[in-house]
């Protein structure tokens, strides 16, 4: 999800949300005014006034300004005067399309800026009908109708030789390539259109009905399963890095001879996690002395000195512990519950991750918006691939099976398809993990500003 169209500019990266101005050519501004010429894209009520540098004598608009109360394109205007007397260089302006060339009150003899009415015509219309169309949809419809192409091509072969259908596909006139065009858009309009419920399928989110409850109960059980293997894994590599690490500890004194009941508090209590069971401690010592030694076990840091082979793998398991939500949260897919457990962290109680960006989308820095941008578009086209793989998988040995003849081929090609199908699935679960990594630095920065202003208001 986005919140509007980005561009470059003269002024670095700028917001083009809707038809509000763009500025498109001219010098580079300063650094400070960069910031300036980002809120002038906003339309005039949304305006922040960032004016600690306006030239003496002359007060730029805000919201509710005495001046410009009454007629806040003038004042919108005025903000973009300000901006460009301080560059003091030329730019060419596409104003908001809601004000015409004729209602710009520029001054064009203390003003070097040029009106530029929207462009028209047929090659902005079809700009702005193929914007619509995202790029995660356009590279998996584009995967469906090549291959569809070459299968069907294939099946005119004889002999079914794949490098003779390309060929002979690629030598066919241009009627053929007008064809596959429209095939291509047709195909990125259905594919985006499915795009959300793919990745709601994917994510493990099938519905209500007795049949679906009784496919994904099996699926929530083997989740729950590996869950529930993943703590005692870790006591195990904990256990085996333990006792790699005991005579490094005995042999620099690290562990006096005095201390050895802190190796065995240690040892024990990763076997009983491993055996899941409760910690055995010797029935001579006393409640107060046991306590006193069981504190001491676990604030002494023996991990410091443990192989870092070990410990690199306990990392790994707690890494996927953590990509896991609560229990009873549990969904039947991998995929959908990385992003649950990213809900889980940053979310409030019953708000889904789409409503948390969207909500806090315009306090959200440019840097974390086209992080968040980036890989949710990489997890949309995956999920798409997904998709896209598995159809061709199941389509391919009707459009190239004979008979028995093609047999071997037919099942080569569908387990190829199979298995980049399965390659995209693995590559959606990484970028949720990087979309989940942008989601909470965005909750980060959102706790940070709230306690700025909260920080504010008491002083």
């Amino acid at each position: 999800m986005t919140a509007g169209q980005r561009t470059s500019s003269a002024l670095g990266p700028m917001e083009h949300d809707g038809g509000y101005a763009e500025l498109v050519t001219g010098a580079a501004c300063p650094a400070p005014d960069a910031a300036v010429g980002q809120n002038l894209l906003r339309p005039p009520a949304a305006i922040i006034d960032t004016t600690a540098r306006t030239p003496e004598g002359e007060q730029p608009w805000r919201p509710g300004h005495a001046d410009h109360r009454e007629n806040g394109q003038k004042g919108y205007l005025a903000q973009l005067r300000c901006l460009f007397r301080r560059v003091g260089t030329r730019r060419t302006v596409k104003l908001p399309q809601h004000l015409g060339v004729a209602e710009s009150p520029w001054d064009a003899t203390d003003l070097p800026v040029e009106v530029v009415a929207p462009a028209e015509g047929l090659s902005a219309f079809l700009g702005r009908v193929l914007n619509q169309l995202s790029l995660s949809a356009w590279f998996p419809a584009a995967m469906l109708v090549g291959s569809l192409a070459v299968l069907l091509q294939l099946r005119a072969e004889p002999d079914r030789d794949v490098v003779k259908a390309v060929t002979r596909l690629a030598s066919e006139p241009l009627g053929l390539l007008i064809l596959l065009l429209f095939a291509l858009v047709l195909a990125t309009i259905i594919t985006q259109a499915f795009e959300f419920e793919v990745i709601r399928l994917l994510e493990g989110y099938w519905g209500d009905s007795l049949v679906a409850k009784s496919i994904s109960r099996p699926f929530v059980a083997r989740q729950r399963y590996k869950l529930n293997q993943l703590p005692r894994r870790r006591a195990e590599l904990m256990l085996r890095a333990f006792r790699r690490t005991k005579p490094f500890l005995r042999e620099h004194n690290i562990m006096p001879i005095n201390k050895e009941y802190l190796v065995f508090l240690i040892e024990e209590d990763l076997k009983a996690r491993v055996e899941r069971r409760k910690v055995r401690l010797p029935v001579e010592w006393s409640a107060k002395k046991a306590k006193k030694r069981t504190d001491e076990a676990d604030s002494f840091n023996w991990k410091q000195f443990a192989p870092a082979d070990l410990m690199g793998r306990v990392d790994a398991v707690e890494a996927q512990i953590d990509e896991y939500p609560r229990p009873h949260r549990l969904l039947p897919t991998k995929l959908g519950n990385v992003l649950r457990a990213v809900e889980d962290d940053i979310a409030t109680r019953g708000e889904e991750l789409e409503s948390f960006v969207i909500s806090r989308w315009d306090e959200t820095p440019r840097a974390l918006q086209k992080e968040h941008d980036q890989y949710r578009t990489r997890l949309d086209m995956y999920c798409m691939l997904v998709f896209v793989f598995f159809v061709l998988a199941i389509f391919s040995p009707i459009i190239i099976t004979d008979g028995s003849r093609y047999l071997p081929g037919t099942v080569a090609t569908s387990i190829a398809y199979l298995f980049m199908s399965c390659v995209s699935y693995s590559a959606a679960v990484a970028s949720a993990r990087g979309y989940g990594t942008a989601l909470r630095a965005i909750a980060q920065h959102n706790r940070s500003v709230s306690a700025q202003l909260q920080r504010r208001d008491r002083g």
